[in-house]
């Protein structure tokens, strides 16, 4: 599987590492083979003294020559011998470990006052055989191969030539290797035990990665495999029209959907676009979570909130429901006892059927409110909505002083939404306006009025609602819409309704929001795109 992030880069770093490490070791290789060749040619012969004198010239000189490759070597090399003196060191060494004269190798190497208690060189001594060890310079955070080789001084005593070939990059390449691999292996492991689905796309839309919950949250009968397409794998179709994996690639914005799953459970889609360090699109990883119960828990907050505005209505929809209801019965009753009255009043009859046509639209309107909210867009006329709305509320508004003014701009344009939930939304809001107006004003005031404004804004339909009752203040303007936080009194409110408009509103891919500051009343602005989001 792939990496689900910085593939290429990581690719690259793991290759450079590893020819890193093959290039150090065929070096340590050549050098090895180089001080073991050239250990055998110098060691001088047995009877090198009987060698004519030209013979013995030259064969100093090679060995001097010997020396000055030595010097020149990017490795330690030394000679020691038997009592614990270094007749010879290269320039590295001096580098590294400062004068080699007239000091034991144990206190210049290892700064210690006495012989080491296990003696790698004096092996070799013993053995005559070649070791190879692991030298590691705690102070520097050096890492050094040591091979020990038998060697012999020019008079035939023991030495031993030490090689030091500096490991510190290969080892520390290796380290980075294998804390890069640790790294993917616990980035996998976090991304594996995260609840949602996860799969990361190239720009062709074809699959990379995926973790283990894509099959459990898609209803998949396999694990996706990297090459695959989403469309007849994820979701099982040709070409998904709400695909947010596509838009995201093309046009490297976060893309979000709210699509059913398979087994009818509500799924949210979002999709995020991967940058290099130019800025550019190199991946999108797409995150798939199960919000059921989240959905379930809005529709029943959305629930909990009509129930509770129908309670506060009761008392001003059973007023509106008796006035007309008493005309009848009287009507009713003025003809049961006198039948001839309908020739002097032939407009009666007309008058009832008036008065009972009004209940039937405040019973079908509070009943349309009540109802479970129903997700199926319809093209409504923003008129007939506020309409809708003041038929619940008026009564109770003109008992309490408050006065209503809807202002429709002309050719105001239909739009697509789901009727209800922008009942429940303009409800809610002229409910916060006459509270605001009470608070304020608790007897009948000029100013004690609403005004509500409807026009279009470009691609936006435009709601507003204003008020000129106490405001609110600027430090709570940020936290209106979150779930629970209330400026009314304790008591008279749950802190949820603002919460509800809100989620209502962005459903329909609007946005609301309020300009508000305290004396001077609150003005609830709601945008609604005319083209629903899809």
């Amino acid at each position: 599987m792939t990496v689900p992030s910085g593939e290429i880069m990581e690719r690259r770093t793991k290759e450079e590492l590893r020819a890193e490490i093959e290039r150090l070791r065929t070096q340590l290789t050549v050098y090895e083979a180089a001080m073991k060749k050239a250990a055998t040619n110098i060691h001088p012969p047995a009877d090198l003294h009987r060698w004519p004198h030209p013979c013995r010239k030259q064969l100093s000189l090679e060995r001097d020559r010997f020396y000055k490759v030595l010097d020149q070597l990017p490795a330690l090399v030394y000679l020691q011998a038997p009592d614990y003196s270094i007749p010879f060191a290269n320039r590295t060494f001096i580098d590294n470990f400062g004068s080699y004269r007239n000091a034991p190798c144990y206190r210049i190497i290892h700064n210690r006052d006495t012989p080491c208690d296990d003696c790698s060189t004096f092996k070799v001594f013993d053995s005559g055989r070649a070791r190879k060890w692991d030298l590691h310079d705690k102070d520097k955070d050096a890492f050094f191969e040591i091979h020990e080789i038998p060697f012999a001084d020019s008079d035939g005593s023991p030495l031993v030539m030490v090689l030091g070939i500096d490991v510190t990059r290969r080892r520390k390449t290796r380290l980075a290797l294998q804390q890069s691999e640790e790294e993917k292996r616990l980035l996998l492991a976090q991304l594996e035990a995260v609840p949602d689905g996860l799969v990361l796309f190239d720009l062709d839309g074809k699959i990379l990665w995926s973790n283990r919950h894509v099959m459990s949250l898609m209803k998949l009968d396999k694990p996706l495999q990297p090459g695959q397409v989403c469309h007849g794998t994820i979701c099982r179709h040709a070409v998904c029209t709400d695909c947010p994996v596509q838009p995201c690639i093309e046009e490297g914005v976060f893309q979000e959907r709210e699509l059913l799953g398979q087994d009818g459970r509500q799924l949210h889609f979002r999709c995020y676009p991967i940058r290099n360090d130019k800025g550019r699109v190199e991946r999108v990883i797409l995150n798939i979570s199960d919000t059921s119960r989240n959905f379930n828990r809005r529709i029943n907050h959305l629930r909990a909130g009509q129930l509770a505005a129908i309670g506060e209505l009761s008392a001003g929809i059973a007023h509106e429901i008796n006035n007309p209801l008493n005309g009848i019965i009287n009507f009713a009753q003025i003809l049961k006892d006198n039948p001839e009255v309908l020739r002097q009043h032939p407009e009666i009859p007309e008058r009832m059927l008036s008065e009972g046509e009004r209940i039937a639209r405040i019973v079908s309107g509070l009943l349309g409110f009540s109802r479970e909210p129903d997700d199926q867009l319809q093209l409504i006329d923003p008129r007939n909505l506020v309409r809708d709305v003041l038929l619940l509320i008026e009564t109770q508004m003109r008992n309490e002083g408050i006065r209503v003014e809807v202002e429709v701009e002309p050719e105001t344009p239909l739009i697509l939404a789901q009727p209800q939930k922008l009942e429940h939304v303009l409800f809610n809001l002229l409910s916060n306006a006459r509270h605001a107006l009470n608070a304020r004003f608790p007897l009948p005031d000029k100013d004690k009025q609403i005004r509500i404004l409807i026009r279009r804004q470009g691609n936006l339909l435009q709601f507003r609602v204003e008020d000129a009752g106490v405001g609110i203040d600027a430090e709570h303007l940020p936290h209106l819409c979150s779930p629970f936080f209330t400026t009314k009194p304790e008591g008279e409110g749950t802190g949820l309704g603002l919460s509800i408009c809100w989620q209502l509103v962005k459903e329909h891919g609007g946005q609301l929001h309020f300009n508000s500051a305290p004396g001077h009343g609150t003005r609830a602005i709601v945008d609604l795109p005319l083209q629903p989001p899809r």
